[in-house]
């Protein structure tokens, strides 16, 4: 089933210096836009799998027969989101629906490194900025030649910068640190969308990137995402 991560409030993990994380089970979801499908029209569907599954499956159910349409990529935490998915034309008895299978094994490499990013982002968000650069760091040993880890690595890069930023009182190094931050996590980005992230909606619209927007690595970023 679908796992989620749980943390203990800031004061705890801060008073303990440590992050507690639980994973249960659950079960695949999916939700379907429209509700009344039909054959050959189209729909937008997003849900979760378990993290560390290469990928998500839809099948197109008309009557009793299934018919595999689309496989689709899912993100760190087993996470998708797909627009306008032609469904399967023809015509069979009984009602159109859209369901949902995991594909492939669990990865606990994956899941490795859905931890890691969730305890460097833990620590980036409460301003423990020394133990979130090498936890950070740790995370980068996870990731290799995959674009979404990589553009999650350089979500963490991301945080960081802005963490710095608003960091009270400011560290002595402050400028040299967050400079580096924001060039690895352009760094990341590059290879990302090299290795086939494209993403684009989602790079326009992540709140976090808004202050880096205006660099012109950021349109040199986007110029390179096909469509």
């Amino acid at each position: 089933g679908c796992y989620w991560l749980h943390y203990l409030p800031a004061d705890t993990y801060l008073s303990a210096h440590r992050i507690a994380i639980r994973i249960d089970a659950g079960t695949p979801s999916l939700t379907v836009t429209p509700s009344t499908i039909y054959p050959g029209g189209s729909v937008s569907v997003s849900g979760a799998v378990p993290p560390g599954s290469p990928g998500a499956r839809l099948l197109f159910t008309k009557g009793t027969k299934d018919i595999p349409f689309r496989e689709v990529s899912v993100n760190e935490w087993g996470l998708f989101s797909v627009s306008g998915v032609p469904t399967p034309g023809g015509s069979a008895p009984g009602t159109s629906k859209v369901t949902l299978i995991p594909t492939g094994t669990t990865e606990p490499e994956r899941l490795v490194c859905s931890v890691r990013y969730s305890s460097a982002l833990a620590l980036t968000t409460a301003g423990e900025l020394e133990r979130a650069t090498g936890a950070i760091e740790r995370h980068a040993e996870t990731v290799g030649p995959h674009a979404d880890r990589q553009r999650y690595a350089a979500d963490l890069w991301n945080e960081l910068a802005l963490a710095l930023r608003r960091a009270e009182p400011p560290p002595p190094d402050r400028e040299a640190r967050e400079s580096e931050a924001i060039e690895r996590m352009f760094r990341l980005l590059d290879l990302a969308v090299r290795g086939g992230y494209h993403e684009r909606a989602e790079l326009e619209t992540t709140p976090a990137l808004a202050p880096f927007r205006s660099d012109p690595r950021f349109a040199a970023l986007l110029a390179r995402i096909p469509g």
